[in-house]
């Protein structure tokens, strides 16, 4: 209540007058409504570590997806070895298909300490999950969750 009197004091109107506030000018007091931009792309980020005991593989991407659905989107980020632990790092796509596509192409991240990036673009899909995995002779170990 106090409140009120105090915003219709600053528009020089008694609280005896508050039906003469004309609604504009009370929601002008409380401040703009926050504006969302129409051409920036809905978006997700995605961390995930590999499952080992002391995790060696690192994902982090944003996936942006536009549309209604199905979407159209991408992924972008970077993959990282982070232990020396004689396993490269991979990372891979779900998105409904046969097979799973690998979104840091035929590179792998390693040694330790080096990382890779992570791409991968979309069409008309439900659904999109990351997985990151350590890689030793062409065989996954440890991957994580689907994200």
């Amino acid at each position: 209540m106090a409140s009120a009197a105090l915003l219709l004091g600053s528009l020089g109107l008694a609280a005896s007058s508050r039906a003469a506030v004309p609604a504009a000018a009370a929601a002008a007091q409380l401040g703009p409504a926050p504006l969302i931009d129409p051409h920036v792309a809905p978006s997700r980020k995605v961390k995930v570590r590999t499952t080992d005991r002391r995790p060696g593989g690192l994902l982090e991407v944003d996936i942006s997806w536009a549309g209604r659905g199905p979407y159209s989107g991408k992924i972008y980020g970077s993959v990282q070895d982070l232990e020396a632990d004689g396993y490269c790092v991979g990372a891979w796509v779900f998105t409904g298909a046969k097979y799973d596509v690998s979104i840091t192409g035929a590179r792998s991240a390693c040694p330790a300490g080096s990382a890779v990036p992570a791409y991968y673009s979309y069409k008309k899909k439900w659904r999109v999950l990351v997985q990151v995995c350590l890689v030793k002779q062409n065989r996954l170990y440890y991957c994580s969750r689907w994200s």
